[in-house]
């Protein structure tokens, strides 16, 4: 079962695995994740241009392809313990980021994770992650990490970069 508050925020009741299906709902703003779930499916959230915040469970492993892509009203995500994988394109379009950090614990991300997004974005990531996929559309990367070696293409398409700082 799904409650909805009237103000926009969503709790899913029922125990699902992958949650999927609210592609364009323009009056969701905020969304309560069950414990149950696992993944975050293509493009489950896509459009949803209400949506400002969202915090995911430790049960969720994955976010897939395009699941957040176009809510330019988002500011806020969560990530639980669990998160290992984000999917290609998966904040495409979220135009209200204004700081992201991708935690430790994912090991895996997809191309074109923040394509058109704000050019005043500061992005905070580790040098595994940098090493494994281009990132583009930031403006001030901050790498974690002693770096052995950055992989080809690492800032392709990343014409807004002024400022790269690493934390060692």
């Amino acid at each position: 079962n799904t409650y909805t508050d009237g103000a926009g925020e969503i709790v899913l009741g029922t125990p699902v695995k992958t949650v999927t299906g609210f592609a364009g709902r323009i009056d969701l703003k905020s969304i309560i994740l069950p414990a149950t779930a696992t993944a975050i499916g293509n493009a489950a959230f896509k459009d949803c241009t209400g949506l400002y915040r969202i915090y995911i469970p430790d049960g969720v492993k994955s976010i897939d392809e395009y699941a957040f892509a176009g809510c330019d009203r988002l500011v806020e995500i969560r990530f639980g313990s669990g998160l290992t994988r984000i999917g290609s394109n998966a904040f495409e379009g979220c135009t209200g980021f204004t700081s992201f950090e991708i935690p430790d614990h994912v090991t895996s991300i997809g191309g074109y994770l923040f394509k058109d997004c704000s050019d005043n974005m500061e992005l905070t990531v580790s040098y595994d992650l940098l090493m494994k996929s281009p990132l583009n559309k930031t403006g001030k990367i901050i790498l974690k990490g002693t770096p052995s070696e950055i992989a080809a293409n690492a800032f392709q398409n990343c014409t807004s970069l002024k400022e790269m700082n690493m934390i060692t």
